[in-house]
């Protein structure tokens, strides 16, 4: 009876270990596809955003 209970152990933990998988790639493909959608969204929210005009001046030495 011990070998059967092992097996059957065994079989659950394979099965549990398969089904993590599977729902880690399931959310692995969500996950891909909302950033193929959102993508082409952010890019249309960017482009109309005005531009800063001016140059970044680096700060002058203590020393000078």
């Amino acid at each position: 009876m011990f070998i059967v209970y092992e097996c059957v152990a065994c079989a659950l933990a394979a099965l549990a270990t398969a089904t993590l998988l599977c729902a880690a790639g399931v959310v692995f493909l969500v996950l891909k596809q909302g950033a193929r959608i959102l993508a082409p969204r952010s890019r249309k929210l960017t482009q109309g955003a005005a531009h800063l005009k001016g140059r970044w001046m680096a700060a002058e030495s203590l020393d000078s």
